[in-house]
């Protein structure tokens, strides 16, 4: 634990009785070449990588459905959480950008679980190199990374994956409790 914690990553141990133990180690990203999708957020750039992205889709504003103040967005025949980004990173009101008709969302997968995220617009998919955020830069929620894009702008590095596992880590209620699947709103 020492050890991945001073290269700055983390170790999870899981241990279910006649399961058996699973082991989920995370390590920052270090100066390394991926495959990204560019995001538009508030006006601001950033590159999602595509590993923790399974689709991508336009959809009406109309299919996302709020319900105990969380939007849902139907997929696949069920219910899914979906985050608006834009007000994750910068905390906008979601009454100024209500008048939107169609958003763009990705959707990840995390332990068989689906999650749309909603975000600003789709400005194209690189590859990029990420180097590490420096040390004395200001802690930017989900930042991973930094990067240069090859228009020479540069972008920060968003982990979907952890903004997922750390909003619905940190809320008293699981999803999979909710039974929403298929229910309609």
């Amino acid at each position: 634990r020492v050890l991945f914690r001073s290269l700055g990553g983390t170790i999870e141990i899981q241990t279910k009785v006649n399961e058996g133990t699973q082991f989920l180690i995370r390590l920052p990203l270090s100066m390394s070449v991926i495959s990204a999708i560019v995001v538009r957020l508030n006006g601001c750039l950033y590159a999602v990588g595509t590993a923790d992205i399974i689709e991508t889709q336009w959809v009406s504003s109309q299919d996302i459905k709020m319900n105990v103040n969380q939007a849902y967005l139907k997929y696949r025949d069920q219910f899914i959480p979906c985050i608006d980004l834009e007000q994750q990173i910068h905390g906008y009101d979601e009454i100024e950008h209500s008048y939107q008709s169609r958003v763009f969302v990705c959707i990840l997968k995390q332990k068989e679980l689906y999650y749309a995220l909603k975000v600003g617009a789709l400005e194209g998919n690189t590859e990029i190199a990420v180097k590490p955020l420096p040390e004395l830069s200001p802690k930017i929620p989900y930042v991973t990374g930094v990067s240069v894009l090859p228009t020479g702008k540069p972008v920060f590095v968003l982990s979907l994956g952890r903004l997922v596992r750390e909003k619905f880590n940190s809320e008293q209620t699981k999803w999979t409790d909710l039974s929403i699947a298929g229910r309609e709103f």
